[in-house]
């Protein structure tokens, strides 16, 4: 944790150091706030898509209502932003769901399967971004090579469900017994209510759009209008999937440099997405943590707590 932070902090700073600040300084000037309140709920919208998606694959045997399902979501995505890769919030939302009575480990293997969906459609996505920018531009093409990357991720998903759940049912390792029980239950999910895996994929695709376009919201609030919305959230995509690898904390630095590479291709000035990137940061962290808090402190203080005699 301490090493993924101190990477994060020396990522960011020689990022910073080759842009120079001096250089981001007209770009935050012109910023459009009416865009940065667009890019913001698309954020939210998505944020709250993407409980519901969970929600599907628990909802089928369990009574916790809608909204105390949101709340603990919510918590669990403000603490994935300071835990490297999608760790912190799958294990805080099993934490947080535990204490509602879910069996932790059904709970851990559907929030993987959530998780496994959303970078098979961010894979499908990051590929057609990617050909249309190394490539001619041919849009037919990337949309074949993003069909191609989105059926062979689902294959590799569906054959890896397969065969790990026998493998590890024959190991003798508690730990492995627990991956073992979610992989089954998330194999049973599948088989038993297709319908709920269906909307969790349309949902997705969904999400994910939103999440590109919040990308996009903020270039167009630095006046870069020449990149196109749906060239903006695949290229975005690419930099969501580097942040799912755990090498500091919620990618930071990592991405970043990313979205520098990726965006450079199409005009946008390191300037301008260095301050992008940090100020979608900036929005995520105080979205998802101020109410969070909030959460929090009307929890542990109940309006209509009886005060004690």
């Amino acid at each position: 944790m301490v090493v993924r932070a101190v990477i994060a902090i020396i990522s960011i700073t020689l990022l910073l150091i080759y842009v120079r600040p001096a250089n981001l300084i007209p770009v935050i000037d012109r910023l459009n706030h009416d865009w940065i309140l667009a890019s913001a709920l698309c954020i939210v919208t998505s944020t709250i898509i993407g409980a519901f998606n969970v929600y599907l694959f628990i909802s089928h045997d369990n009574r916790m209502s809608p909204l105390s399902f949101l709340g603990a979501y919510w918590m669990s995505w403000a603490a994935g932003l300071i835990v490297p890769g999608q760790v912190g919030d799958v294990a805080s939302l099993t934490l947080l769901l535990r204490r509602h009575g879910l069996d932790w480990p059904k709970v851990a293997g559907r929030a993987v399967l959530d998780k496994s969906i959303s970078l098979v459609v961010m894979l499908a996505f990051a590929s057609f971004g990617l050909t249309m920018i190394l490539g001619d531009g041919e849009f037919t093409e990337a949309v074949v090579v993003a069909v191609i990357v989105f059926v062979t991720s689902l294959i590799v998903l569906g054959v890896a469900l397969a065969m790990l759940s026998p493998w590890l049912t024959k190991r003798k390792w508690r730990i492995l017994s627990y991956i073992s029980v979610s992989l089954q239950d998330m194999r049973h999910l599948i088989h038993a209510y297709p319908v709920r895996l269906a909307a969790n994929f349309v949902l997705t695709f969904v999400k994910i759009v939103l999440i590109g376009f919040a990308y996009w919201c903020m270039f167009t609030a630095t006046g870069l209008t020449d990149v196109t919305a749906l060239l903006t959230i695949a290229l975005a995509a690419v930099s969501s999937i580097v942040a799912y690898i755990p090498i500091s904390i919620n990618g930071i630095g990592v991405a970043e440099s990313t979205g520098l590479a990726v965006f450079s291709a199409v005009g946008a000035t390191s300037a301008t997405t260095l301050t992008v990137y940090l100020a979608l940061r900036l929005v995520v962290f105080a979205l998802a943590w101020i109410p969070s808090f909030a959460i929090i402190f009307f929890t542990r203080h109940p309006r209509n707590q009886t005060p004690r005699r």
